[in-house]
């Protein structure tokens, strides 16, 4: 971690429509994206709840709003309120010793040159430089509503010497390019001006791609909340195809895919790739895809069904027919022989974890990996015996539990500690692979 990452971790028991959230190791630079409603805002609002003294938050929903000069049928209270906002937009900007800063980054942002300079009358505050390299005074709503609004979002981020900038759809009304500039004055923030940053956003163009740890994707699924942390920058690209309203099967040609139940068991299985299989994946390109089969404990009921419907799209399609592979949890009676029957499918490319009597991923986790992790986190009073209680907490608990654990366990265990069927499942991945 860098020396402007302030905030390490977000725990939340419940906060607006969130609960039981959990996110640790925290870098300087955080993304959160995801669909409407998904719960993206309240993370922001809960840092600034929790950190009123150190953050600024700027909501580009409510900027676009009370910096437009949109008029019509508008009542007088929304006049009074967006000319109080301008109001106080400019007494930061008096007393922010950013100045510079912020018109230089309005500068790289729009290309327009502005000066300040005070005047009595309450209004246009700024001189625009004109061709002949002099300044006019001129209202910025003639340069058009998104320069204000840039303006008026680099003074809420910066006027002052708060560490961490909370901001909320940053894409609102602005072009694809402008966004792709506001991510590079994003970046000098973070890296120059040591800012801690949070986003949360719509657009793949404020997606983290030089660190795609830095992003997790906010979803709804049944009903629950569940926070998915990216790993790797193929992680990156199916999000960035699915932003655009694709799915990774549409766009996206890997060498294979190895499907799973859900997240904590791909955060699991990334870090075995990563760790011990990179040699022979120089060369391939493996996503490995939950079905989102353990999302509750009805995880049994739903696991098959989730499943089929995502194997469906690669059993018709004849790259992947005969190449993808399938772990699940235990399952009950004869469900895997219907499943391979249907498919055709051998012993070797659907396998379960009832083949180690482990009933999930949690149950598979070696006994002195887990001890090791656990004395870690928990301090040399935690005892051999509170691993069992410890394990069924983390298989009760809420998602992001098993994801944090199987983060933990993925980076800890030893080559010669994996369960064979790991081992194989990855293996008959990359063999099969194209």
């Amino acid at each position: 971690m860098g020396d402007n990452v302030l905030i390490k971790e977000i725990k939340i028991k419940k906060f607006h429509n969130l609960e039981d959230v959990y996110l640790n190791k925290l870098g300087s630079f955080t993304v959160f994206f995801g669909q409407n409603n998904s719960g993206k805002t309240s993370l922001l609002d809960w840092l600034e709840v929790t950190y009123p003294k150190q953050c600024n938050y700027v909501s580009m929903d409510e900027i676009t709003f009370l910096f437009s000069d949109k008029q019509v049928l508008l009542t007088d209270e929304v006049l009074d309120l967006r000319q109080d906002a301008m109001d106080k937009m400019i007494s930061k900007f008096q007393r922010s010793n950013k100045k510079n800063l912020i018109l230089h980054y309005f500068r790289e942002l729009t290309g327009v040159d502005l000066a300040f300079a005070e005047t009595n009358s309450g209004k246009e505050h700024f001189l625009v430089a004109t061709s002949a390299g002099k300044y006019m005074r001129k209202s910025l709503y003639k340069l058009g509503n998104s320069f204000v609004a840039i303006l008026a979002a680099l003074v809420e981020m910066i006027w002052n010497d708060s560490p961490v900038i909370l901001l909320d759809e940053p894409e609102l009304s602005f072009h694809a390019s402008l966004q792709k500039k506001m991510m590079g004055v994003l970046r000098h923030l973070n890296t120059v001006e040591q800012k801690q940053i949070f986003i949360a956003t719509h657009s793949h163009l404020f997606l983290d791609r030089e660190t795609p740890s830095n992003n997790y994707k906010i979803s709804l699924n049944v009903g629950k909340k569940e926070i998915h942390h990216l790993m790797t920058m193929t992680d990156v690209v199916v999000a960035i195809y699915q932003l655009l309203g694709n799915t990774p099967d549409d766009l996206l040609l890997p060498n294979n895919f190895i499907i799973v139940e859900g997240q904590s068991d791909k955060i699991f299985l990334v870090h075995l790739l990563q760790r011990f299989f990179a040699k022979q994946l120089e060369h391939k390109h493996l996503i490995i895809q939950p079905a989102h089969g353990d999302i509750s404990n009805r995880q049994i009921t739903n696991t098959m069904n989730y499943l089929d419907q995502f194997f469906s799209v690669l059993h018709g399609n004849p790259l992947y027919r005969d190449r993808a592979v399938i772990l699940v949890d235990s399952q009950p009676g004869d469900v895997l022989e219907t499943f391979r029957s249907k498919y055709n499918l051998n012993k070797t490319r659907l396998r379960s974890l009832g083949e180690i009597d482990a009933y999930s991923l949690e149950y598979a986790y070696p006994e002195e990996t887990l001890w090791r992790v656990a004395r870690r986190l928990k301090g040399p009073n935690f005892k051999r015996g509170d691993l069992r209680p410890l394990l069924q907490s983390i298989i009760k608990n809420k998602h992001n539990k098993k994801v944090y654990w199987a983060d933990e366990v993925g980076l800890e265990i030893k080559r010669e500690e994996i369960p064979q069927i790991f081992i194989d499942i990855i293996q008959t991945a990359i063999d099969l692979a194209y």
